[in-house]
């Protein structure tokens, strides 16, 4: 866990400097989520790989809730979010709430539930995870 730590300490440190240096916070977060990232990439392959059920979606490492660990977990996410992204371009500033109802929060709930729905029949069953195996994937 001290690894774990001293990564996240790194990337925090990176991103305060930068947007200090720069004057410009949102670049430091930025800098800090990109160095995040890539410091916790290595981390999450190897959680990832280690999948002899062949589920699609793995309980996340810390939290609760799935992350998705296979090809096809991946395209129900890109799936999920550029459906959510065309109907929320269908919208401009002349539309009505009726509109925005129907075009955005209406989808955002049937797509939410069936990606909810599509991650439970295929993954793991969730739990609340505290992060204890991280170690086990340094």
């Amino acid at each position: 866990m001290n690894k774990l730590l001293f990564k996240i300490a790194l990337a925090a440190a990176t991103g305060i400097i930068l947007g200090w240096l720069i004057q410009n916070i949102a670049l430091g977060i930025a800098a800090f989520t990109i160095m995040l990232v890539v410091l916790m990439l290595p981390i999450f392959i190897r959680y990832a790989q280690d999948n002899p059920e062949h589920v699609w979606f793995k309980r996340r490492l810390v939290g609760w809730g799935w992350t998705p660990v296979t090809w096809q977990g991946w395209l129900c996410v890109i799936v999920y979010v550029g459906l959510l992204m065309a109907f929320a371009f269908s919208l401009d500033d002349s539309s009505s709430p009726r509109e925005i109802g129907l075009m955005l929060v209406l989808p955002f709930i049937i797509l939410t539930s069936l990606l909810l729905r599509i991650a439970y029949r295929k993954g793991e069953k969730p739990k609340w995870q505290w992060g204890k195996d991280l170690d086990k994937y340094q």
